[in-house]
């Protein structure tokens, strides 16, 4: 195996053009079906519009050589200490146990600040509650899991 990746650069830009334009047609979905969101929420509802982005971490962590069996693509659910489990987005494992957990967001609009600051706040509470997981024998892993937040960031004056 090389132990360099390939460029990613014209995935990245289809990947990213993907997000744009199922967030675009969830939207349109929302509206011909009759159903009222506030501000930006029906392009996200949908759940669909980070799977291409998804897909090419998947590409990525299979070329950098873990093999495409360990990891479990779509909302697997891990327990956690303070709540019952949480469905993540990607999962890396061995046998049954958790190597790595990775979340994909997204912040876009007038006000990134404040989505930002919910994001932080998501992403620490959560990394908390998967290492007392760990720590209290909930997930069975001899080490805590590699924990990653995919953020893709919409590029504005805001």
């Amino acid at each position: 195996m090389s132990s360099t990746l390939p460029n990613y650069n014209e995935q990245v830009d289809v990947s990213v053009a993907s997000y744009w334009n199922v967030r675009r047609t969830q939207a349109e979905r929302s509206r011909d079906l009759g159903v009222v969101n506030t501000g930006l929420r029906a392009e996200v509802t949908g759940g669909r519009h980070l799977d291409a982005l998804q897909l090419l971490l998947v590409e990525v962590l299979v070329d950098a050589g873990i093999p495409a069996h360990m990891l479990d693509v779509k909302k697997r659910p891990v327990p956690g200490y303070f709540r019952r489990d949480k469905s993540w987005d990607l999962v890396v494992t061995v046998g049954e146990r958790v190597l790595a957990i990775i979340e994909f967001k997204s912040i876009v609009g007038e006000n990134p600040g404040q989505n930002f600051n919910n994001r932080t706040d998501e992403a620490l509470g959560q990394a908390m509650d998967i290492w007392k997981a760990v720590e209290r024998g909930i997930i069975d892993s001899p080490l805590r899991p590699w924990l990653g937040y995919f953020m893709l960031i919409e590029d504005n004056d805001a």
